[in-house]
């Protein structure tokens, strides 16, 4: 590794590798290094695999999208293949639904982000392979805006031997993978459509859709299609956002959207809708969509767990400490009415014998209400007008073109006078 890289800590371990915290002493900054475990079934570090790697990056590298984290470098060295890469600061969205499930306006932002980068990186052709919540970072921006980064695009391939994380032998991301993934099918983009969906899933239910007490089981769960439709778990969501997500996860590729760019069209669209139906939750029954291709159904295994995987709606806020948003607002604007106005002037009832002898005006966010009298602590209204701007009514646009008109016609009507005066006198003078 070159000289410039100093390694500072520790900072994340998983399947594909060691993510160390560095710094860049050429550019001044912090980084992050990412060590790639590509150990093949000898034990020795596979040369096609860190090959594989720096082509897999360079072209990652090329690729500049918000929603996607930055390549920096990559290299090679006695120790095998490093990626250098941005260095993010947030939390996992694993770490975030651990607290609870995603409010559905956040869910929103989600969708869209994700959806954007799979835009971005599959008219590339590059494929993540690996999608699942602990490769999809949330930060935030200076605004207050959160923002989706997907992590370690293209490198699942490189990792010759399958990684368990799991304790109980469970492959780390086996809860996200397609079936033909398990089934040694030839592989395109919509593992990445199938692997997202089962990652919004998670996001709005807290619960995998895709379960099982062993490998296994999961896999099989995958492989037979027994999934809960999100319809059953989650109530309050739009009935067309629950066909959505399980459009994604269908058993069959050719069942699944076609590109992520149909798919985000599709989510477009249906959100200009009103929407006239909602899950209900907790219901037992069979449900066809569609939009899935095939009957979702529950077993009654899972009807009896279903309130351990219920996780309370969480609202996404900024980091401790930083700047108020200015993309939400906690201030609520209300209308004012007389009972709220009653309300308000009983604060204040040792000035009412000041009040009853004077015409009082009580500002609300839009209107100003002029107070006719007060009598017996109650207020009668006598005229609302709209909000004074340094004490003078503001002016329609149109009403302020309107009147720069008629001054710019009485203008010219003026000078076109003076200019007949100037050419009658001069004609008087010639002839005279």
């Amino acid at each position: 590794m070159e000289e410039r890289y100093e390694i500072k800590e520790k900072i994340g371990h998983g399947g594909l590798g060691t993510v160390y915290k560095a710094f860049d002493s050429r550019m001044n900054r912090d980084i992050a290094i990412k060590r790639i475990r590509t150990i093949s079934s000898d034990g020795d570090i596979s040369f096609e695999a860190a090959d594989q790697l720096l082509k897999e990056a360079g072209a990652l590298a090329s690729l500049q999208h918000p929603n996607i984290v930055t390549i920096y470098d990559i290299g090679n060295d006695e120790d095998g293949p490093y990626v250098v890469m941005e260095l993010l600061t947030g939390e996992t969205l694993e770490d975030i639904v651990t607290r609870g499930s995603l409010t559905w306006e956040d869910f929103r932002q989600l969708a869209y982000q994700i959806m954007e980068a799979l835009i971005a990186a599959h008219e590339l052709n590059l494929i993540h392979r690996d999608i699942k919540p602990s490769n999809i970072m949330v930060t935030w921006l200076p605004s207050g805006k959160l923002q989706i980064k997907i992590v370690d695009f293209g490198l699942a391939k490189l990792t010759e031997s399958p990684i368990f994380d799991q304790p109980e032998g469970v492959f780390g991301s086996i809860y996200f993978m397609a079936p033909e993934q398990f089934e040694r099918l030839p592989l395109d983009h919509r593992i990445d459509l199938y692997a997202v969906g089962c990652v919004f899933y998670y996001a709005l239910t807290g619960s995998y859709p895709f379960d099982g007490d062993s490998a296994a089981n999961v896999m099989a769960a995958h492989i037979n299609h027994d999934v809960t439709p999100i319809q059953n778990l989650r109530e309050g969501l739009p009935m067309w956002a629950c066909d959505w997500i399980m459009w994604h996860i269908n058993r069959y590729a050719s069942n699944r959207p076609e590109s992520p760019r149909d798919s985000l069209k599709l989510f477009l669209e249906n959100e200009t809708q009103p929407t006239i139906a909602y899950s209900k939750g907790r219901q037992i029954k069979i449900i066809s969509s569609p939009h899935i291709g095939t009957s979702l159904h529950r077993n009654s295994q899972q009807n009896n767990s279903i309130a351990q995987y219920q996780a309370v709606p969480i609202p996404l806020i900024p980091p401790l400490g930083s700047k108020p948003s200015v993309h939400t607002s906690t201030q609520q604007v209300h209308r004012v009415s007389q009972p709220t106005l009653s309300n308000e002037m009983k604060q204040h009832e040792s000035l009412d014998h000041q009040l009853k002898s004077k015409e009082k005006i009580i500002l609300n966010s839009k209107k100003v209400y002029k107070i006719d009298k007060i009598t017996n602590n109650k207020i009668k209204i006598k005229t609302a007008s709209p909000l004074l701007i340094n004490n003078k009514m503001p002016v329609p646009f149109n009403q302020k073109k309107s009147t720069s008109k008629k001054n710019t016609v009485i203008f010219s009507n003026i000078l076109i006078i003076i200019l007949l005066f100037i050419i009658a006198v001069i004609l008087i003078i010639i002839f005279y």
